[in-house]
């Protein structure tokens, strides 16, 4: 299928990777930079990579699907985004999503994989409704929640990969993880669907856990903790856009007094 799509993605201009792969032990190597020797301060956090989508393309994964003009990934060090591409039902791309928030921490450096991105918060029409896609570490920040909602989602959709945290075993935050997006689900009176991976990978155990809650926060499907596959719900667009209206989250919202949001 990767096959079949890639000359039509190359037309887009977007430079299509596994993003779960790229940046491996192996490629690390490859290029001479260990994130975490970065942020000790031990090597140039700045260096950049020119040419790594065709070097990894040829010695480390037949997940590239097309490596052209800079767009969904991007080529150099400086250039490195975390995205989500929205397609719709009919197959016609609607856009790019750029992670926002980039995490800082053993197991998920991610400041020294990607830029923050620079699209700003999006809502996609599509078939079955407009939709809000934030990136992993976005589900934990309300206000990237509230301007999905914003900007017209009827649902709030989280593609994540999180699991143990590999200089703290004990702690576990598979509950508060599921608990933050319920809280967006109220908040926003808006379904959330949460899909996270399972497995291990170089010793760091993913808690799996997908989910999707209800307007009310409560979760109406799940998934265990290892266990792989689809589940569903159903929801009355229209009625949830009624509930919305009658809560008043939205019409009571004073923006002149959260100017403090925008301050570091």
């Amino acid at each position: 299928m990767l096959d079949d799509n890639a000359s039509y993605l190359g037309r887009l201009g977007e430079n299509v990777v596994d993003v779960n792969s790229l940046w491996r032990f192996e490629v690390q190597q490859a290029i001479g930079f260990n994130p975490v020797a970065a942020l000790a301060g031990s090597v140039d956090a700045s260096v950049n990579a020119p040419g790594l989508p065709l070097t990894f393309t040829r010695q480390f994964s037949d997940s590239i699907v097309s490596r052209n003009a800079a767009g969904l990934f991007g080529y150099g060090w400086s250039t490195n985004w975390d995205s989500h591409l929205t397609v719709d039902a009919d197959g016609s791309v609607l856009g790019i999503y750029r992670k926002s928030h980039l995490p800082d921490g053993p197991g998920y450096e991610e400041k020294f994989y990607f830029r923050p991105g620079d699209t700003g918060f999006r809502a996609w029409r599509t078939r079955a409704g407009v939709i809000g896609v934030g990136i992993c570490w976005d589900q934990w920040f309300p206000e990237c929640a509230r301007a999905m909602v914003l900007l017209g989602a009827d649902l709030l959709l989280y593609p994540t990969a999180i699991g143990s945290e590999p200089e703290n075993p004990g702690l576990d935050t598979r509950d508060r993880w599921q608990r933050v997006m319920q809280g967006h689900a109220v908040a926003n009176v808006a379904p959330v669907v949460a899909a996270n991976r399972v497995g291990e990978e170089d010793g760091q155990l993913f808690y799996g856990s997908s989910f999707v809650a209800g307007t009310d926060g409560a979760k109406v499907a799940e998934l265990g903790r290892t266990e792989e596959g689809v589940v569903t719900a159903t929801f009355d667009l229209e009625s949830v856009r009624r509930e919305r209206a009658s809560w008043g989250f939205f019409r009571d919202r004073r923006p002149e007094l959260y100017g403090v949001l925008g301050t570091a």
